[in-house]
């Protein structure tokens, strides 16, 4: 029992790993309540999390906050971007299931294909936020870039990333366990999708302090390793 107990013991480290994650967790859904702050909140959670697969995890909530405040106003300049392009999605396909447009099918195709270029664009794009600092414009383009040229990790993220849907709704205890997990435990999952990724941009190995990339940030004419 002494050795459970023991700070440095693997399931103490677990357990201790477990209570930032729930903590990041609430934080991000209390900040995410005026929706308007959404991309802040997200941006904030990929920082801890990355920081966190890092083993760095430091003083969680004056990170966490710190991190959104410095990221507040281009984060969420880029959320209400994704945010009104998908309204403009759901008015369209509301419009298109009253059947009252001429070639509702080719139409649907495009709809379709319009918001899986958003679904990828805005899985890897407060990640990308999270990380390095550009522009918005070459933040969104980027984050297009890396989903694009590495499908297989944009595909495993999107279904990690949409995993608390069934888990909500097909599970009794699946509410509880959402509301204290439901955002970071899958943001910490993709950390390990992206993490390579983040190591083939910055050409290191990976072995990097979760502070954020200091340098190397990509412009118009930095191209990602595929």
């Amino acid at each position: 029992m002494e050795g459970f107990f023991n700070m440095d013991s693997k399931w103490m480290k677990a357990l201790s790993k477990l209570f930032d994650l729930m903590l990041v967790n609430i934080l991000t859904l209390l900040c995410s309540i005026p929706i308007i702050t959404i991309g802040a909140s997200f941006s904030a959670m990929h920082f801890m999390m990355y920081r966190l697969y890092k083993n760095d995890e430091g003083y969680i909530i004056r990170s966490y906050f710190g991190f959104f405040k410095k990221n507040f106003r281009q984060s969420t300049l880029m959320w209400l971007a994704y945010l009104l392009i998908l309204l403009i999605l759901g008015i369209d396909q509301y419009v298109l299931n009253q059947g009252v447009l001429e070639m509702n099918t080719i139409i649907q195709i495009v709809v379709i294909i319009i918001a899986v270029i958003w679904l990828i664009s805005f899985v890897w794009v407060f990640v990308m936020q999270s990380r390095y600092l550009n522009p918005i414009r070459i933040t969104m383009k980027n984050s297009m870039l890396v989903g694009l040229t590495h499908p297989i990790r944009t595909v495993l993220m999107v279904v990690v990333f949409l995993l608390p849907i069934p888990v909500m709704l097909l599970i009794s205890w699946g509410l509880p366990i959402c509301i204290l997990f439901g955002l970071t435990v899958p943001a910490y999952i993709q950390c390990r999708m992206y993490a390579k990724v983040f190591a083939q941009i910055e050409g290191t190995d990976g072995k990097d302090n979760g502070e954020g990339a200091k340098s190397g940030w990509l412009s118009d004419d930095d191209d990602f390793v595929q």
